[in-house]
């Protein structure tokens, strides 16, 4: 409202711009409030965080072990499968008579030809030979491979022949070369006449076995079978 007219001075027809301040009102009650009411602060999004250092050290270690230990470990596993003489995995060696023949002589040597289906990874250091009366149980004579007999030879026709009574066995390639033989005395046998710094042969599918003997084993209940020389376990076997 416009002030008093004082003597001598114009009265101010226009309003005052602000209002006079209640003396008795507390100055917080003129002061605006924040945030106001039902204002609610944008919601914040969580940061991204990056890998660790820590996780960072174990994934490279991760993939060092990956890169370097596992290939040396399956390495190891490999080399020392070709020179140990005792395993503990079972192992079958199966066995299917294809054919039979017999040379004259003297001396007159009979043939029993197999077809070998070996489990992967079977050595001929981890398994031996028998051949026995299926009816009795009793091991036929094991001879020593003749002389000619040897890692090589390209068919067995041409080298093995009887050795005296027994018999003995020639592990042969899908060529039908020779690669070692199985035979000895005293009804021992054992696996000899590998290749050139030989000791063992990995078998492998479509590998031939050929019993050489001085008696036909055909016909008369005789029996092949493998066994596991050690703590190995191998079987299979036919009749011959």
């Amino acid at each position: 409202m416009p002030g008093p007219e004082l003597p001598g001075r114009p009265v101010d027809p226009t309003p005052p711009l602000f209002s006079p301040v209640d003396p008795r009102v507390p100055a917080q009650a003129y002061a605006p409030s924040w945030p106001p009411p039902g204002f609610a602060p944008p919601a914040q999004r969580p940061r991204k965080q990056g890998l660790s250092t820590t996780a960072i050290v174990v994934i490279v270690v991760l993939v060092v072990v990956v890169v370097t230990v596992v290939p040396a470990l399956v390495l190891f596993y490999l080399v020392s499968g070709l020179t140990t003489t005792t395993v503990s995995t079972p192992n079958e060696l199966g066995m299917s008579v294809t054919g039979s023949s017999s040379l004259p002589g003297p001396p007159a040597t009979y043939y029993v030809n197999l077809t070998l289906s070996p489990t992967v990874g079977l050595f001929t250091s981890i398994f031996g030979l028998e051949v026995f009366n299926g009816s009795s149980g009793t091991a036929a004579a094991v001879d020593a491979p003749s002389g000619g007999c040897s890692h090589g030879v390209p068919s067995v026709a041409a080298a093995c022949t009887s050795n005296g009574s027994g018999w003995y066995a020639v592990l042969t390639g899908e060529n039908g070369s020779v690669l070692a033989t199985y035979g000895g005395s005293g009804g021992v046998g054992t696996w000899a006449n590998f290749g050139p710094g030989g000791s063992v042969v990995l078998l492998n599918g479509g590998d031939g076995l050929v019993v050489v003997s001085g008696t036909s084993y055909v016909a008369k209940g005789f029996d092949i079978r493998a066994f596991g020389t050690g703590t190995a376990v191998v079987t299979g076997g036919t009749t011959l």
